[in-house]
């Protein structure tokens, strides 16, 4: 329903309805509604409720007040309005300025520090804009997670849990306006810091320095075992050897002594009284 018709200065035509203020460019031919979520008090206009003065303001009456606007001077919709930080909460909770997680407001902060066990994160931003705040559309990202944009309708809030540890860049902006950008840094638990990674690097150096020498150690004993039984072997093969070679030595002895032996007695036997032969012939 049309209750009113008013052209501006630049020859466009804004028209006052039942839901909402409808902009027309003849010369285009585009056609734009202003709604509640633009900025108006209502959607309903009053019935032949306009005015245009000298100095080119518009006036629209609607059931529940003036409407009053400069189309000159209203924001156009390709401004680039900066989009801001407004909240960090880590764990369901507000995370405090000036400590050592965050220096400053997150607004003028670029970089939050975060221990391992705060990687559940939520993070809300706002466009820096009165006109059709409700209706601004929001992408962001986050490097090191997503390889795409994320696109928001509406909401101004976005949710991060359980990220592993590392470095993570916030990246938001509104559909025209410049990104605005937050490095998350999470810290890794003391077990995964370089310090306890060197720590690491040591002892399993050292483990593997001990083992060898262990190693080294219980192959010398060994060996020192095999060679000490190897020459008791060869003590007790000698000693054998030794006897064998002295009952050879007694045996080969004996038996001339023995051959010699029998003859001898006989002629001592046949010598008879002759003391000094038989003298000369006692064995």
């Amino acid at each position: 329903m049309i209750y009113k018709v008013l052209e501006d200065s630049s020859k466009r035509l804004w028209i006052s309805t039942s839901r909402g203020l409808a902009l027309h460019d003849p010369a285009t031919g585009d056609w734009k509604v202003y709604t509640k979520s633009h900025g108006l008090l209502t959607d309903q206009f009053n019935y032949n409720s306009g005015y245009c003065d000298n100095s080119g303001v518009l006036y629209f009456g609607s059931v529940k007040g003036l409407v009053s606007f400069r189309p000159d001077a209203m924001l156009p919709e390709n401004s680039n309005p900066p989009v801001y930080i407004t909240s960090f909460q880590v764990n369901n909770r507000e995370l405090a300025a000036n400590s050592e997680k965050l220096r400053h407001s997150i607004t003028f902060s670029d970089t939050v520090y975060l221990n391992y066990d705060q990687s559940s994160f939520a993070i809300g931003f706002a466009a820096l804009t009165y006109i059709s705040a409700d209706m601004t559309q929001y992408a962001y990202r986050l490097d090191g997670l997503d390889k795409n944009w994320n696109y928001l309708p509406a909401n101004r809030k976005v949710y991060f849990t359980d990220l592993s540890p590392g470095d993570y860049l916030f990246r938001v902006k509104a559909a025209n306006s410049a990104e605005t950008r937050l490095l998350v840094r999470i810290m890794p638990p003391w077990w995964r810091s370089l310090p306890a990674y060197l720590t690491y690097a040591v002892f399993t150096i050292l483990l593997i320095y001990a083992l060898i020498h262990a190693y080294h150690h219980r192959q010398r004993i060994r060996h020192q075992r095999k060679l000490a039984i190897f020459e008791q072997q060869k003590e007790k093969e000698i000693y054998k050897a030794k006897i064998e070679f002295f009952t050879n030595v007694a045996h080969e002895i004996r038996t001339p002594l023995t051959l010699i032996k029998g003859p001898l007695e006989m002629v001592i036997d046949e010598v008879g009284e002759n003391p000094a032969v038989k003298k000369a012939c006692r064995i």
